[in-house]
């Protein structure tokens, strides 16, 4: 939800403090600093946005969890004087999880041009991350237009308030068609979608699906609703050593590869996982193993290349991404004795996140992704990605030290890190 205060005069602010009550629960906000006591919620000025003309308006935006037809918040103070509350936060019939409720999904009547991208044997495909529970939710062909490519990875399918039911993010269940209705307008322009299981956060269906049997059928319903012919799994955190569950996903994967030979249909399976400079973890490899011994197959093993926490990391994350990529090269090889080294260089993907790192002193700059993209040529990596697309752009308050949702904390023009990576 968005929130717009306007000053109302005479004097001009140099700071502002909004309270409010509600019953919701705040779980990520956007130009604002947020601090919470029982029901009680304040939103304060970011150092950048706390002067406010007579007359002038300021916004933030949250996201937040809980009944939205309960969560209408009430008694407002700004700057400790009485405000009137004058938007209304719209729900559907039925309680959801989140505010605002379903976004409304805007199709393009005038289809918008996606760029020509490279091609030739040499080539290596572009397709970042949307985070598609993002607020504001994101247009996916306007996406694809100015992050100079056709194909984007929508995270995250995971397990919603129901065990076994798919969800994304869990916030809308699968049979909800969110966006159903953007899938099919980049389509329209050309363009597709790998979908995304998994992820930091929440549980990957693998988690609390509790047969083979059950995961496959759960996964095949996600496949079927949104006609999907590439699927991702982002295997992280606890995830990548619930033997268990790593052993029962990739038994429902190799079903869902079976039943799309039988259809003749064309199902790609990609795996994410954590990654240091000296290759993947013991844990990492294990999932990838996993999978191989149960006859999946693999169109690209990919690593998250950011976050390594080892220190002295100026102008190295570029070079620490290839090393990784090299590492996870010779780290596979007893796993695919008959391939060449050109060949599983060929099965690794790279996903660096881009600009500040969620640790300080970590800054993937766009010398490091120029870098990546030459030697992801020159060595014939299966495809590059980010964390995300989203962040390809300036903040509004100029380069900081903060990894944030919606912008990159450097100094780069919006899409310039999708064009040195996309390599257009």
């Amino acid at each position: 939800a968005d929130f717009t205060i306007t000053n109302p005069g005479p004097n001009t602010w140099t700071s502002w403090s909004l309270t409010f009550a509600s019953s919701l629960a705040v779980s990520s906000i956007w130009n604002g600093i947020y601090q919470q006591t029982g029901a009680s919620h304040q939103v304060s000025n970011e150092t950048w946005n706390g002067t406010v003309a007579p007359g002038a308006s300021v916004s933030f935006g949250i996201t937040a969890v809980g009944d939205s037809r309960q969560g209408t918040p009430s008694s407002c103070l700004v700057n400790n004087k009485a405000c009137i509350v004058g938007s209304t936060v719209m729900s559907p019939d039925t309680p959801t999880t989140t505010i605002p409720g379903i976004p409304t999904t805007t199709v393009p009547t005038t289809p918008t041009t996606l760029p020509t991208l490279p091609t030739g044997s040499t080539n290596v495909p572009y397709s970042p991350y949307v985070d598609a529970t993002n607020w504001p939710t994101p247009d996916l062909v306007q996406t694809a237009a100015a992050r100079s490519t056709r194909e984007l990875t929508l995270a995250f399918i995971v397990s919603g308030s129901t065990p076994c039911r798919a969800s994304w993010g869990g916030y809308y269940d699968r049979d909800a068609k969110f966006m159903t209705a953007q899938i099919a307008a980049l389509r329209a322009a050309g363009g597709d979608v790998i979908m995304s299981f998994g992820g930091a956060a929440n549980h990957e269906l693998a988690l609390t699906c509790t047969t083979v049997q059950a995961l496959a059928d759960e996964y095949q319903a996600v496949i079927d609703a949104y006609q999907l012919t590439s699927i991702d799994f982002d295997i992280e955190g606890a995830a990548t050593n619930d033997t268990a569950s790593v052993q029962r996903r990739s038994a429902a994967i190799a079903i869902l590869q079976q039943r799309a030979r039988a259809a003749n249909r064309k199902l790609d399976v990609t795996l994410t996982l954590p990654v240091m400079p000296y290759g993947l973890t013991p844990d990492g490899l294990s999932v990838v193993r996993s999978a191989v011994n149960a006859g999946v197959v693999l169109s690209s093993i990919d690593i998250m290349t950011m976050d390594y926490g080892l220190g002295s990391a100026q102008g190295k994350m570029g070079i620490w991404a290839v090393d990784a990529a090299t590492a996870t090269h010779n780290q596979i090889a007893p796993l695919y004795p008959t391939l060449s080294s050109a060949q599983r260089y060929g099965l690794i993907g790279v996903i660096p996140m881009i600009g500040q790192n969620d640790i300080l002193g970590e800054v993937f700059t766009l010398s490091d992704a120029a870098y990546v993209r030459s030697q992801a040529t020159t060595l014939g990596f299966a495809r590059i990605a980010i964390w995300s697309a989203s962040r390809d752009q300036p903040c509004p308050e100029g380069p900081n030290t903060r990894a944030q949702n919606n912008c990159s904390s450097v100094a780069a023009p919006a899409g310039a890190f999708s064009k040195a990576l996309a390599g257009v």
